[in-house]
């Protein structure tokens, strides 16, 4: 069953932006419309400014993965480009057999409570900021409702999820280290279905600083400002076991191992 959030706990501006993201993440041509979106201009652009620095570490551990099944990656998160330029890589790099279409939740405020921020949404990346998280008093009744929607869309076919363990950005001087984890990613696997892979990704290089990486978008720091892409072994739910924390916390060492593994590479130079 489908869960519904309460029209008298939104405003009218996030009623608007809810019925929209709705729309355009369940399956229908609505969808197909912003996965092709995505296509010729989000990931055009993102691969434009930072394809030319990837490199990607232990790409044949996905050489296995059914691109008909759901799959939720799971990274580190140190800037707000995180997932947008982790899953444009994906695509890239699987030759869009994985990665579309694309979900990543996002926090409420400005996206969901603003009309440019449903235009910037819908620009940036064709709706599929979605869906909202919210961090006000509102919380304890709507975010429940928001977790349910990551759910259903766990289920459904091809749909690839990015979500932040860490549940918010680190701004620690040390990259390597990873926040605690939320037990949300432990909900998220715990209640889905046998069919759902999880990756890990632990990525470095990426500044956060949009106009530092427009300027990095030449070809001359494609050595000298590396973006890594390093990739964890694929894990079916079924194979998580445990508590909700319990889960969130192994998903969250495998990203940590994979940080081990980029500081030893990185630093030993």
């Amino acid at each position: 069953m489908k869960s519904h959030y309460p029209k008298q706990q939104l405003t009218w501006v996030e009623r608007i932006a809810i019925r929209i993201g709705e729309r355009l993440n369940q399956p229908g041509i609505l969808r197909r419309i912003s996965v092709w979106w995505g296509k010729v201009f989000t990931c055009a652009v993102l691969h434009k400014i930072t394809g030319h620095r990837w490199v990607h570490i232990h790409t044949d551990r996905l050489e296995q993965v059914s691109e008909q099944a759901p799959i939720l990656v799971v990274s580190n998160h140190r800037t707000f480009f995180d997932m947008y330029v982790g899953i444009t890589a994906l695509r890239y790099l699987s030759r869009y057999k994985l990665g579309a279409p694309a979900v990543f939740p996002v926090r409420s405020p400005f996206f969901y409570d603003h009309p440019l921020g449903i235009i910037l949404n819908l620009i940036a990346s064709g709706g599929c900021m979605w869906p909202p998280v919210f961090r006000d008093d509102r919380r304890s009744v709507l975010n429940p409702i928001s977790t349910e929607k990551m759910k259903e869309l766990l289920k459904q076919d091809g749909v690839c999820f990015g979500f932040h363990p860490e549940g918010r950005r680190s701004k620690s001087p040390d990259i390597y280290t990873l926040e605690p984890p939320k037990k949300g990613v432990g909900q998220l696997i715990n209640s889905a279905n046998d069919r759902l892979i999880i990756i890990p990704l632990f990525m470095s290089g990426l500044s956060g600083n949009a106009k530092q990486e427009w300027r990095l978008r030449k070809q001359e720091f494609a050595q000298s400002h590396p973006l890594k892409f390093y990739w964890g072994k694929p894990r079916l739910a079924k194979n998580y076991q445990g508590s909700e924390i319990e889960i969130a916390q192994q998903v969250h060492q495998e990203i940590q191992d994979l940080a081990n593994e980029a500081r030893l590479a990185e630093t030993s130079h």
